[in-house]
């Protein structure tokens, strides 16, 4: 934004220039004659020569863009002195320098670009619990209390089950040693287990889930030939993803997903019980039975679960079945 002067060739009289200001304000161009009432005031006067305008427009525009500058540099300026003070309020400075030259050692083992790696990480991690410890405003001493809302940071935030635990030890590091200084008590905040781990897995699978493309079909010949260059647990979800279209959330013993998904499909087998047919089966049978026994059956019926995997997609798709199976070891009273 700024002065310009136009040329106006046709014009027979002096001057035979104009004055325009050009905006640029919500990314519109806006251009407007500037009226002769107020060239006075800007330094121009009418009869004044074209190039001696353009200078003047220059130094207008500079003055304009300096001005500028400055009010973004106080803008700046008081946005860095409010965010000190927020800062200062959890994190005094001082205190800060204290604990870094305290806890962000490296130890001198490896290489040197697997310390500076090593380094780096760490940085990362520290400047992350500070961001959490700033948004959550909640004092060191009173964190246990406050267990579900650092939680909850990290399911907001949508961030990696491992950066979270990351986040959370330099947060506690920082809770021990600012709560020792203060002659206070300190609790560390637990690693998030269970439902609360689950809960910061799913967050994160969804902000994933929005980034990726669709990766492209997997046959299970492909698969088949990637089998001794996969790790087994890798290959696993792979082959029930494949053959049975289960998804890892399906299958994983942490899952939200998985009781429910086990529980559906064993209360439809409950409504059909008492009408099945000759082609069905149902089977229930406690067994006593020995520790190294139990291994062996357990392996027994995975393979009969991958034998029926080929089976399955070959065949026609003319109904709908399902298999359930339960192998579990019964507890003593």
């Amino acid at each position: 934004m700024g002065y310009y002067v136009r040329l106006l060739p046709r014009k027979k009289t002096a001057p035979n220039w104009k004055i325009q200001f050009i905006s640029y304000k919500d990314a519109r161009k806006t251009a407007w004659d500037v009226s002769k009432e107020r060239w006075r005031s800007l330094g121009f006067h009418s009869s004044m020569e074209i190039a001696d305008a353009r200078t003047r427009s220059r130094q207008l525009n500079a003055q304009l863009m300096l001005k500028r500058q400055e009010e973004r540099i106080r803008q700046l300026q008081k946005a860095e002195n409010e965010f000190r003070m927020r800062n200062n309020a959890v994190l005094p400075l001082e205190f800060v320098e204290e604990f870094e030259l305290c806890f962000l050692k490296i130890r001198e083992e490896g290489s040197l670009i697997s310390r500076t790696r090593r380094q780096k990480r760490v940085r990362v991690l520290w400047k992350a619990a500070q961001k959490m410890i700033r948004t959550l405003q909640i004092e060191p001493s009173e964190w246990f209390y406050h267990i579900h809302d650092v939680y909850d940071y990290f399911c907001n935030q949508q961030l990696s089950l491992s950066y979270s635990q990351g986040i959370l030890k330099f947060a506690n590091l920082w809770g021990f040693f600012i709560s020792r200084k203060l002659v206070r008590p300190f609790l560390p905040v637990p690693v998030p287990k269970g439902y609360e781990r689950q809960r910061i897995l799913e967050a994160f699978y969804q902000k994933a889930k929005g980034r990726r493309r669709p990766s492209l079909p997997l046959a299970p010949e492909q698969l088949a030939k990637a089998a001794g260059k996969l790790n087994q647990a890798n290959f696993n979800w792979l082959f029930l993803s494949v053959w049975f279209g289960l998804r890892p959330q399906e299958v994983d013993h942490q899952s939200l997903l998985v009781n429910t998904h086990h529980t559906n499909w064993r209360l439809r087998a409950i409504e059909r019980y008492r009408l099945l047919s000759d082609e069905e089966l149902a089977f229930s049978c406690p067994v006593s039975i020995s520790t190294k026994d139990i291994k062996v059956i357990r392996e027994k019926l995975a393979s009969m679960i991958e034998e029926m995997g080929p089976i399955i997609d070959q065949s026609e798709p003319e109904t709908l079945a399902c298999l359930n199976i339960d192998w579990f070891i019964i507890p003593p009273q």
